[in-house]
């Protein structure tokens, strides 16, 4: 996600360039603007900044003075900037995961909280947040401030974790967990080696898809305006207990990623989860070296499934912060705020020159959404304290525990135990928290 947003920002920075020069809302140009915005970000599209730079010397006169870090190191050089407080104009960073939170961000003097700017210099950008009341409630801390300009995605692109399958062996493509525990039996009697590879490792990811099959997210998630935690609900046994069936009955292997490359590169694997990237890689390897093999991506249904397993869209917790040592605030403000007012048609005159990258379109206001993903919501400086002590603790815990479980390490008996361990790690506290932090979320998009 990270390395998207980086993509996008060139594209929205090639927009901000046919509208810099009129957005000023005193009727000066900013062409004598000369001194640099230093920008610090962690793309390395240098072509593509003096093409973009040069566009906004000839069009506004003003000048953009790139900073990158070596490629790899991006985050240790994050750190050494602040440390150092060395600050440029403009940061593009994780924002909404900084240490502390963005408000720390503010308190610690790093970047400047963008609420007097909204009001005096920003009014594209107001507009939408007046449009788009969930995307202002996602960017209000918990003290309150805007805090930066946050890349959007569009809706259409949210890409979920999908599964894929040796298709020329099965009639229908499963969508259930009985449905998938049928493909799994006739695959193996087809002669499939391994029914069913998933991966386990840093973030058991491969383990969530099957985890929304049984209503769940391998973390918290909305139920009717109520935050959830997965693991702690009570189906989260009934998903155990099937992976775990799966697993004794030989249609299920848990591998690390290396392993499980292999095995689907040597043509043993019928079923696997991943990317829609990581299938057409998968397509790729098996074409060159076994012809007659079928990958069948099983497409999710629209509903409650998809939305718990669909990329972040919309507002993204990456974007560029204008720094507390910015030279010229307003004009930064202005420079950034340009794209928030230009036309559909200049979206897609950039997106034309840039074809690899997404249009970010801006559409109506939705409903407030009531189940799937959280949206980004903000913790106070004492709540993030202790949701982090706690959840720092739980979140390895529970995926161990679930992999012990489903290889038959640990009997679902001991699940009462389980859950009274998840209660005294503090797990009520935590959803308490997170449900706090939800309604105030819920309270700001009244707001507007």
């Amino acid at each position: 996600m990270k390395r998207l947003a980086v993509l996008i920002s060139i594209v929205l920075l090639a927009v901000w360039l046919t509208a810099c020069s009129t957005i000023v809302p005193t009727g000066k140009t900013i062409r004598a603007q000369q001194i640099p915005l230093r920008y610090w970000s962690a793309g390395q599209n240098v072509s593509g900044e003096k093409n973009i730079s040069a566009k906004l010397e000839q069009e506004t006169g003003v000048q953009v003075e790139w900073i990158h870090p070596p490629e790899g190191q991006e985050q240790e050089a994050f750190s050494l900037m602040v440390v150092s407080n060395q600050l440029p104009d403009l940061i593009e960073y994780d924002w909404y995961h900084f240490s502390g939170g963005p408000d720390k961000a503010i308190d610690s003097k790093i970047i400047l909280s963008l609420n007097h700017f909204l009001e005096t210099d920003l009014p594209n950008l107001k507009k939408l947040y007046a449009e788009r009341q969930e995307y202002a409630a996602e960017m209000q801390t918990a003290n309150g401030h805007y805090y930066m300009y946050p890349w959007i995605l569009p809706e259409e692109k949210g890409e979920a974790v999908g599964a894929c399958i040796h298709g020329e062996f099965l009639q229908c493509l499963p969508q259930t967990p009985e449905e998938w525990e049928i493909a799994l039996e006739t695959l193996k009697q087809s002669g499939t080696e391994i029914p069913l590879c998933l991966r386990i490792g840093e973030s058991n990811r491969d383990l969530d898809y099957f985890a929304a099959l049984f209503d769940l997210a391998p973390s918290f998630y909305l139920e009717e305006e109520t935050v959830k935690f997965g693991p702690y609900q009570a189906r989260w046994k009934e998903f155990i207990q099937c992976l775990q069936r799966w697993q004794q009955r030989g249609l299920l292997y848990l591998a690390d990623t290396k392993q499980a490359a292999d095995w689907i590169a040597e043509g043993n694997v019928g079923a696997a989860v991943g990317t829609g990237e990581e299938i057409e890689t998968w397509k790729r390897v098996l074409q060159e070296t076994r012809h007659e093999t079928e990958i069948v991506p099983v497409l999710l249904q629209e509903g409650r499934i998809k939305e718990l397993l669909k990329s972040k869209t919309g507002v993204q917790p990456y974007g560029t912060a204008v720094s507390a040592q910015c030279r010229q605030p307003q004009l930064a403000c202005r420079l950034l705020e340009a794209e928030y007012g230009t036309a559909e048609k200049t979206l897609q005159e950039a997106t034309q020159t840039f074809a690899r990258f997404p249009k970010a379109v801006l559409v109506g206001a939705k409903t407030l959404q009531e189940n799937g993903m959280l949206p980004l919501t903000y913790l106070t400086e004492k709540e993030k304290r202790d949701y982090d002590k706690i959840m720092q603790e739980v979140i390895p815990w529970c995926r161990q525990e679930t992999v012990d479980f489903i290889m038959g390490n640990k009997m679902t008996e001991a699940w009462e135990q389980y859950h009274m361990t998840l209660q005294e790690m503090g797990i009520e506290k935590a959803l308490q928290i997170r449900q706090t932090a939800y309604e105030r979320y819920r309270n700001r998009r009244n707001d507007w």
